[in-house]
């Protein structure tokens, strides 16, 4: 009987114990950097009572918000963040490494995705798949 209690009381530590390990984990970042561009949808008179407000062009924007979509419908809103850096802002620089390698592709490494500052993605959106397989791996 003893052993039987010892037996549960460790299955609840565990139990316990991993429940407490998946709330402290931060949320995984995925961060993009692309170039982003003012589209102009308000005619000359800016916008209207209608509110249409700013707009960006980006052609991977479709893909990316995809993406985005799929992977927090597989791993929820708590365990991934994504982060949107334009290439032609000044904080581009405090990305040592995309900020290197944008300097030496040029637009040929757009975007630039990395997980959790690790750059995994050059020069393309990466499949479903793809960027799936490497949250597994920081996971």
């Amino acid at each position: 009987m003893d052993e039987e209690l010892e037996i549960v009381r460790k299955k609840k530590m565990m139990e316990m114990l991993n429940r407490a390990r998946r709330e402290e984990q931060k949320p995984l970042l995925v961060r993009i950097f692309d170039l982003l561009l003012s589209a102009v949808s308000c005619g000359p008179g800016g916008c209207g009572p209608s509110g249409c407000g700013p707009s960006i062009m980006n052609e991977n924007l479709m893909e990316l918000e995809t993406l985005a979509r799929n992977l927090i419908s597989k791993y929820g809103r708590d365990r991934i963040r994504f982060e949107l850096v334009n290439v032609l802002d000044a904080s581009m620089q405090n990305y040592r490494d995309a900020y290197e390698i944008l300097r030496e592709k040029k637009g040929e490494a757009l975007p630039i995705i990395s997980i959790n500052g690790e750059i995994k993605f050059v020069g393309r959106v990466p499949t479903f798949e793809e960027i799936d397989q490497e949250i597994k791996l920081v996971m």
